[in-house]
């Protein structure tokens, strides 16, 4: 379930992405739309139990990845420049 797919693959995602005008500007609603859509559209017209259990992990797994790869970087930054709590 990582995200990491081969670069042939990117260039049709990347290119929506890019057409969507999401950027740092965007409210957070507006991600939560997004994301929301795509999920519906993933799901289709009759989801099962699978599928959700499928959404359900993509998105579980992609917190703890954005986590790992970019918020803890960013804390341990941020202590470093403000002191720690601990």
């Amino acid at each position: 379930m990582m995200p990491y797919i081969k670069d042939e693959l990117r260039y049709h995602y990347e290119e929506c992405l890019a057409e969507s005008g999401i950027n740092t500007n965007t409210p957070c609603g507006h991600l939560n739309y997004l994301l929301t859509c795509i999920v519906q559209q993933y799901l289709g017209p009759q989801p099962n139990y699978q599928r959700y259990c499928e959404v359900e992990g993509v998105l579980g797994h992609m917190a703890k990845e954005l986590y790992r790869r970019r918020t803890a970087p960013y804390e341990d930054q941020k202590i470093k420049e403000n002191g720690d709590v601990f």
